[in-house]
Formats: structure tokens, sequence, C-alpha cells
């Protein structure tokens, strides 16, 4: 789905009366598939300014032939600005302002190599953080894979957290985000993370080939315009 192709909204959708509207786009590369979630969102103060935001997220997994990656993309776009903002209109017009695209496959697929089995002393896990929440110590027992996560604010690092990650239920990822807030450009957020097996492979050097493996700009002018 682009631009161009969003479809109308389904005729047993219901529209409701809320604070703010929410939608997802969920697109499966791979199999050539989109997803499509609407929904009401809790709201901020009835006097709070208006606060639109889009988060654009760049996902891609190790597949089992530890050569390719799996492919996903998804839009989250929360809006008050304007009754049914997360319609069809709404869509096109948020789609045709962001533009996507990454490298990860070409840059990053060796980095993400499975190894199995996989022996959290030898891979060396880097620890460290700047920040005081989310970056708990490695755990060398339940430890599947190195992680590194870097935020960053206005091109400045926020924070960054490089641990061992317990979750066995994925496998090695690269994922990109990055937040849009439509009212205050100071306030965007952009987050590179990087799950991997090789020895030391989490450090913040690696954390920055996400960001210039990957591009997701959005044209306020373009959306602003239309």
């Amino acid at each position: 789905m682009t631009n161009t192709t969003v479809p109308p909204l389904p005729s047993d959708c219901t529209v409701v009366t809320a604070s703010r509207c929410w939608v997802s786009i969920f697109w499966e590369l791979d199999f050539n598939r989109t997803f499509l979630e609407f929904r009401d969102r809790p709201g901020m103060a009835s006097n709070a300014p208006s606060r639109d935001m889009i988060t654009v997220r760049i996902v891609k997994g190790m597949e089992r032939n530890n050569q390719t990656l799996s492919s996903g993309r998804e839009v989250n776009y929360e809006c008050d600005s304007s009754d049914k903002c997360n319609g069809q209109e709404g869509l096109q017009k948020l789609l045709s302002s962001l533009s996507v695209e990454d490298q990860f496959q070409e840059e990053l697929a060796p980095l993400l190599k499975i190894i199995s089995p996989f022996d959290a002393r030898a891979a060396d896990c880097l620890y460290f953080h700047n920040t005081t929440f989310r970056c708990p110590p490695p755990d060398l027992r339940r430890c599947h894979r190195c992680t590194v996560e870097v935020a960053q604010q206005t091109s400045l690092t926020e924070y960054a957290c490089a641990t061992c990650e317990v979750d066995e239920s994925r496998d090695n990822f690269v994922e990109r985000f990055k937040t849009f807030v439509l009212s205050n450009p100071k306030e965007d957020i952009d987050v590179a993370i990087l799950g991997c097996q090789l020895e030391g492979c989490n450090t913040v050097n690696n954390a920055n080939l996400v960001y210039k493996a990957s591009k997701i700009t959005f044209d306020s002018d373009k959306y602003f315009k239309n």
C-alpha cells in the first residue's frame, strides 16, 4: 500500500467520538501484505494544544538460512488535529510526505549471523549505559544475544544502552524507528537497535551503522501544504 493506493475504510468500520485518533500500518514486504488497524486513543487535557505524532519503524530479522533478512515496516499515526484524521484522506497525506529506505541487507546482514549454540561468555557482550532506565545488566545464564540501543534527539545522543537480551522468541535483528512530533520538531526522537551474537558486536559504532544504512524523512512542508 502506498499513498496512491490507500483503500477507503471498511464498511463495517465504526466511527466513534474520542479524544485522539490512531492508525497503524504494517507492511510484510517479503509477502507483499499490508495490515491496517484503526482505533481511538486516550487523550490529553481538553485545553492542551494539538499534538499529532508519527512513528516510523524499520525492522529486519535474520532468516534461518543465515543470509537473508526478513523485511517489515510500520507506521503509527496518532492525531487530534481534525475529525477522522486517521481516515483515508489523512493516510494519503501522511504517506505522501514520508520517505523510508534502508540497506540493511547489504550493509548489516553479516553482523546478524546466527551463532548456534550461543555462548554468552564467549560473545563477551558489552555492558554500558548512560541512562537510569531499561538497561538491565547481563544475565549470562539466560542471555541469547548482545543488544545495543542508541537514541538521538536533534542529532545528539540522548541515551545509549548495551547489554544482553534474554528474549529467545526472536532471532538476531536490526531496527530503526523515528518519531516525528509535528507541532515541535525539536521533540523528534530517532532510535537504532541491534541484536547480534558475534563477539563484542553490540557497540555504539555498530549502532551508528544502523543510522548510516537507513533513512527516514518527513517532509513537513509538503504535509502542511496538502
